[in-house]
């Protein structure tokens, strides 16, 4: 009897990593990412690490390779809606609202010309090759990024060696996991409702003289994003790249609300 009962354990135990593996996107040793790319481009993808399926007929990302490599040839659907060049840590001090001390957050933020996501562009757009392919638009504007649900690795990892504050929490105001940077003292997430969204919060200051408080660190490393909300406009970066006319905080966000 104990020898079924352990055998029982056994089969539902392996059932429910099964379950578990087809739910998440964390790739297995056996799971491939395929690729849509266009015979023309097959050398450059070898050449990245890319390798064919002969079965299917299809070039694929290898487990263990990094797949921003590949990003220009990724199925339609997307884990990223944001994209530039480079980007900017921006590190800034405030008191923690559940301990009252000061402690170090952090920011992103895109320079202009980044590009946005066009869901319904993509949905319909195809190359030359018949292939289906993503379509970004190019932003006129600096913009500072909230929400933030994924970040590509390559940017991630240089992120990780000017802070080691900024991670995936969860926030119940807004019932939703993202990044963002925690109490170094209590160890409570400062989330981005409270220092971005919120009206002259740490990160959205209205007072020009605040705008000093925060810092800029150019990282000269692609980037991809994930994330629900995006500011037309920033002035403290503005002001700290020599643009010394802005007199407020007034910005815009994606979802349309005025910040001033």
């Amino acid at each position: 009897m104990l020898i079924k009962f352990l055998t029982f354990l056994g089969k539902v135990f392996i059932k429910c990593c099964e379950i578990l593996f087809k739910k998440s996107k964390i790739l297995t040793p056996n799971q491939k990412t395929y690729l849509n790319v266009p015979y023309h481009e097959k050398d450059q993808a070898k050449r990245l690490g890319a390798k064919w399926d002969s079965t299917e007929k299809r070039w694929f990302v290898p487990s263990g390779v990094n797949i921003d490599f590949f990003a220009r040839w990724l199925p339609l659907v997307s884990l990223f809606n944001l994209k530039a060049p480079y980007f900017y840590l921006a590190p800034t001090q405030r008191k923690c609202f559940k301990c009252g001390k000061n402690t170090k957050i952090n920011a992103i933020v895109l320079p202009e010309d980044f590009e946005v996501l066009n869901d319904e562009e993509s949905e319909i757009a195809e190359d030359s090759n018949k292939v289906s392919k993503l379509v970004f638009d190019c932003m006129d504007y600096v913009s500072i990024i909230s929400y933030i649900q994924a970040i590509s690795s390559s940017a991630y990892s240089e992120i990780l060696k000017y802070t080691n504050n900024y991670a995936i929490n969860y926030s119940a105001t807004v019932n939703a996991r993202y990044f963002m940077s925690t109490c170094q003292n209590c160890g409570v997430v400062q989330g981005d409702n409270y220092s971005i969204q919120e009206f002259n919060s740490p990160f959205s200051p209205v007072e020009v003289e605040d705008f000093s408080k925060i810092s800029f660190k150019k990282i000269l490393v692609p980037i991809m994003l994930d994330a629900s909300d995006w500011s037309i406009g920033y002035p403290p970066i503005e002001y700290y790249l020599g643009d010394h006319t802005v007199d407020g905080m007034m910005y815009v966000t994606s979802n349309g609300f005025i910040k001033k």
